[in-house]
């Protein structure tokens, strides 16, 4: 099974997990450079976190919220060319019980396959999964 965690934003965090393997991760930074990852990984289940206001909102906000709109458009697609992808969403929040587990996880693979400027989005894309996966 083909999993992606993504934590949707300005830098757009990913984790590819395949039979529950990490196999790549890191950040992308463009509305089509998301929908390309999504459409070259071929995901069973795509794990994503929802937004939440808070008090005000933000030009950065608007493009998170444009980034799950992407994923929902994916998933869409997906399913019209006959193709069936779970969508799950998470709470913010819920990542925390994993954050250490996560970070650990992606300090244990190699640099090169996650630029250190990437690796803090990519760890919470990974936790994601990680919640969703216990």
């Amino acid at each position: 099974m083909i999993q992606i965690g993504l934590d949707p934003g300005v830098k757009t965090g990913y984790c590819v997990m395949i039979n529950g393997e990490v196999s790549t991760a890191g950040a992308v930074e463009t509305l089509r450079g998301v929908y390309k990852l999504l459409c070259d990984t071929r995901p069973d289940e795509v794990v994503f976190e929802a937004f939440h206001r808070g008090q005000g909102l933000q030009p950065e906000h608007v493009y998170t919220i444009e980034v799950i709109g992407v994923i929902h458009l994916f998933v869409e697609n997906a399913s019209s060319a006959g193709g069936f992808v779970k969508l799950f969403q998470q709470s913010p929040g819920a990542k925390r019980p994993t954050q250490d587990r996560a970070k650990a996880i992606l300090r244990g693979l190699p640099t090169a396959k996650i630029p250190e400027k990437d690796r803090p989005h990519a760890q919470d894309a990974l936790a994601h999964l990680l919640v969703h996966n216990d």
